[in-house]
């Protein structure tokens, strides 16, 4: 009987795509399960959101918010307007990701809102991580930062978390405007 109801139905895209996001955040959680001295909390929903948090990682150089996407591909940003009016996006695999990295900004600001309620005497810093599960990176100057975002693999991920960084006294903040031309050298132009 099981074998003839798989046989004439499969899985909803949605689950199967769930399933794909799943594992990604369990590659994630894993890698940084081996980081002494972090406290993370894993698949949190905050108040009058309708999204998650993937990952929340409270490490020595302030709060890391991570986004883990399991995707195939090779990892590129192209500046997809001129040199006058540059306009990057964030690619993996041919497909525009850009997305994925404009989301952020929801996260670190549901976090921030947070850590103010908490009326913290110093806010730490909160640094918004794209985890790029699975994607191939470029060995040749591979994208580290997208719009503000931090690009990194799982298996970058643990010394971005536990590396001591300089910190900017201002609150990073997500940036939504392009890139100057002047960076555009560094980055596929189409």
């Amino acid at each position: 009987m099981a074998s003839i109801i798989k046989a004439i139905s499969t899985d909803p895209q949605s689950i199967h795509v769930w399933k794909v996001g799943a594992e990604g955040e369990e590659r994630v959680a894993a890698e940084l399960a081996t980081v002494p001295g972090l406290r993370v909390l894993h698949d949190r929903r905050f108040r009058g959101t309708q999204g998650n948090l993937d990952h929340l990682v409270i490490a020595p150089a302030g709060i890391f918010v991570i986004d883990a996407k399991k995707l195939v591909g090779q990892i590129r940003i192209r500046n997809k307007g001129w040199l006058l009016r540059p306009n990057y996006r964030l690619y993996v695999g041919g497909r525009d990701r850009t997305q994925l990295a404009e989301s952020m900004a929801w996260q670190v600001d549901a976090v921030e809102a947070a850590l103010t309620t908490a009326r913290l005497d110093r806010l730490p810093p909160v640094t918004p991580v794209l985890c790029l599960v699975g994607a191939d990176w470029p060995l040749l100057s591979p994208p580290r930062e997208f719009m503000g975002v931090r690009l990194e693999s799982e298996r970058s991920i643990k010394k971005a978390v536990s590396e001591p960084v300089e910190l900017d006294p201002e609150p990073a903040r997500i940036r939504t405007r392009s890139r100057p031309a002047c960076e555009v050298a560094a980055f596929d132009t189409e």
